[in-house]
């Protein structure tokens, strides 16, 4: 049984939403928000999929971003270490500096879910959108995990880093499982954007929405691939005795 609570995760601001009434966690998934969001919302995303045996951990940005940038008050954050502004666009560049950001989800989030509660990285799933996408498939790419098996990433509009190589050889791709999602006309996830992420991991399955942008799934249509996805992924133990053991 996994039993978590906000202070189990230092550095960190996180959200925590158990399991529906009554279910015993058995997964966890981390959900991470996009540029110039909070976790605020994804914490309500957590509760309306209402997982079976699956704990949600909805993690803040790191960095907020001035009220001056965005011209509004409320509170907004970012994943990398400066707020960039695209010189084509005029929008706010995703990409960036996410060194800090990594080293507090390896140290602050992981550690604590791997060597503290035990929790099997075959267990742990991560769902980022935008930005947040970027940070989980830099993260599971990264020399500390890429070897390792997570659960499953699903990248909802995001792409790799520009500052992500890719493997020299085919056994040094990453291990965990990913679902990317975008909308048919993505600006961030295009195909060269796409060609990376498989260059870099093992195993990727690729979903264009009929819609053209790359807003949260918004209908039966764009939810089904990502419930599809952890419905062969997810770990259950229905019908298992609590103290049965594992062999």
């Amino acid at each position: 049984m996994i039993q978590l609570k906000p202070s189990d995760f230092p550095g960190l601001d996180v959200d925590i939403v158990p399991p529906p009434t009554g279910r015993s966690a058995v997964n966890v998934l981390i959900l991470l928000h996009g540029l110039g969001d909070s976790n605020e919302p994804f914490t309500q995303f957590g509760r309306n999929i209402n997982l079976a045996e699956t704990t949600c951990i909805s993690v803040r940005g790191t960095n907020p971003i001035p009220a001056l940038i965005l011209g509004h008050e409320k509170p907004s954050f970012h994943w990398a270490a400066d707020v960039v502004v695209d010189n084509q666009t005029g929008l706010l560049d995703t990409d960036g500096d996410f060194s800090k950001s990594l080293s507090l989800l390896s140290t602050s989030l992981l550690d604590p879910l791997l060597n503290t509660h035990k929790v099997p990285a075959r267990q742990i799933f991560f769902y980022g959108y935008g930005q947040g996408g970027m940070l989980a498939l830099s993260l599971l790419s990264s020399p500390s995990f890429a070897s390792q098996e997570f659960g499953g990433l699903i990248s909802i509009g995001g792409r790799l880093s520009s500052s992500t190589s890719t493997p020299s050889k085919a056994e040094g791709k990453a291990r965990t499982p990913v679902l990317a999602c975008a909308g048919s006309k993505s600006k961030e996830v295009t195909k060269d954007a796409v060609e990376k992420v498989r260059a870099v991991y093992r195993d990727v399955e690729y979903v264009k929405w009929a819609k053209p942008g790359d807003g949260m799934p918004a209908s039966r249509e764009e939810i089904q691939p990502i419930f599809a996805f952890l419905g062969r992924r997810l770990r259950s133990r229905a019908g298992v005795p609590d103290d049965a053991l594992e062999i």
